[in-house]
């Protein structure tokens, strides 16, 4: 199975050999590979890569849909819908209460809203010049700069600074030691570098993942303690690499929103739990419209901290209008109001 869907992905996307080995040894296995099989080969293959989602305190476990394809000669047959399926209802089974993917194409978007996917994930994006007026102020000497090795494992201290930072966030895709390792070994692929900075006292204060590109640089992901640090490092590195521009994937609260990702509830049940946890709101929520994961459909009490799945209460005409009726794919907007949720690195 590993081989045969390590060709269909070769085939569909023409990524090199070096990052199929990457990928093919740190996270694919079998047991989290959907494919469909005609005339006795895979022509259709996902993987479903397990996450955990921070979700103001709580956890969300989460699958991310990876390396989604269907060989040239049996696509618009329907194969990926019926794929999605499968892998929906093996989601459910597995405990996970939510799926997202990240969309090659624009106009995919649309094909994955009809199975249950809305646009939620954001990112920020931030540029510097280097002629900027901060670029004249000297080094303060407060942080030193050193790089990371990203063939070895990343050191506890980092990995803490990565969950400590991500973890402050509302709604954010976090990332474990040995999923923060294939990012670094990802890196190295590209030419990257990790860059680390460490304050007076030796502890982490930054990190920065970097990629220079001609006159630009690339910065896939900056974490910092406060802005004085930002501008530091933001000066070190414009030095660094004698790069003109640098342009930085941040949390989406800073600088320009790009919207990418996409999300499905897998488990409406688990999921309003949690974000009944978080809500003052006492209300009754009416799913519908899940055609793959029936279960999910019905009526949810919300309100005490509690979401309870209830029979359809006789209830007056004005009561009927106060219940919020939502289909499947309406559900992430519901679920993420007043946050916006974060979901980077994950090697697309």
């Amino acid at each position: 199975m590993k081989e045969e869907t390590r060709e269909l992905w070769k085939l569909c996307f023409g990524d090199s050999d070096d990052f199929l080995d990457l990928y093919f040894s740190r996270k694919y296995r079998d047991e989290i590979n959907s494919c469909i099989v005609r005339d006795g080969r895979i022509v259709s293959a996902l993987q479903r890569i397990p996450y955990v989602m921070n979700f103001k305190g709580d956890v969300i476990h989460s699958s991310y849909i990876s390396g989604a394809c269907t060989h040239p000669d049996f696509r618009s047959q329907g194969l990926m819908r019926e794929l999605l399926a499968q892998a929906h209802r093996r989601m459910y089974s597995d405990g996970a209460g939510l799926a997202m993917l990240i969309p090659a194409e624009e106009s995919l978007k649309e094909y994955y809203a009809r199975s249950g996917y809305a646009v939620c994930f954001a990112r920020g994006r931030k540029t510097w010049d280097k002629s900027r007026e901060s670029q004249d102020r000297k080094s303060s000497g407060d942080w030193s700069f050193h790089t990371v090795d990203l063939l070895k494992f990343p050191d506890e201290e980092i990995v803490r600074f990565v969950a400590d930072k991500l973890g402050k966030l509302d709604v954010c895709i976090m990332h474990d030691a040995d999923d923060l390792y294939t990012i670094m070994r990802d890196l190295d692929l590209s030419g990257g570098q990790m860059w680390c900075v460490r304050n007076r006292a030796g502890e982490v204060a930054a990190l920065a993942l970097c990629t220079k590109k001609e006159e630009e640089l690339e910065v896939k992901e900056l974490l910092y303690d406060d802005k004085r640090v930002e501008e530091e490092t933001v000066d070190y590195l414009l030095n660094y690499y004698d790069a003109e521009r640098m342009i930085c994937t941040v949390a989406p609260d800073e600088g320009k929103t790009v919207f990418m990702g996409m999300a499905r509830i897998i488990n409406v049940f688990d999921v309003l739990g949690i974000y009944a946890v978080h809500t003052g709101e006492n209300l009754l929520v009416e799913v519908c419209g899940d055609d793959v994961i029936t279960e999910n459909n019905g009526l949810y009490q919300i309100g005490n901290g509690h979401c309870i799945k209830t029979e359809r209460p006789r209830i007056s005409e004005n009561q009927e209008e106060n219940i919020v009726r939502l289909d499947i794919g309406q559900l992430p907007a519901f679920l993420f109001k007043g946050t916006r949720p974060y979901m980077n690195l994950m090697l697309d």
